[in-house]
């Protein structure tokens, strides 16, 4: 369970997202940590980029779940590893491919430096 002192969580929940890019951020202010999903659509599939940056050098971990359902079946991707970022620098971690056609819940776990910054993301089809 999370520390709710050292969590801070971004829920952004949309209706439909344009053709381009989209996201969720969230940020830790006393230490300048942030996490960032990044949406991006192309033909049928939709890409998932999570991100990490800081104000200052951390190494931590990071963990993405995505999940979701749709007529022709479900998807459940989970994602996780190590990582580093340099001051000012931001680091994408991974990237998965979904499905256009689902709608899928994606949620960033970033643990760095003795806190920890949640985001998540509810994608439509």
């Amino acid at each position: 369970m999370l520390d709710p002192r050292k969590t801070l969580l971004a829920a952004a929940g949309l209706a439909a997202l344009a053709a381009g890019s989209s996201g969720a951020t969230a940020t830790d202010a006393q230490h300048g940590l942030r996490c960032e999903i990044l949406v991006e659509r192309s033909g049928g599939m939709i890409a998932v980029a999570p991100t990490v940056a800081s104000d200052e050098t951390v190494s931590g971990a990071y963990r993405l779940t995505l999940a979701g359902a749709s007529a022709s079946g479900r998807t459940s991707i989970r994602q996780g590893g190590p990582f580093t970022a340099q001051a000012g620098e931001t680091v994408r971690l991974s990237r998965a491919m979904v499905s256009a056609s689902a709608a899928t819940d994606a949620a960033l776990e970033i643990d760095a430096g003795g806190e920890t910054v949640a985001c998540s993301l509810r994608i439509d089809p």
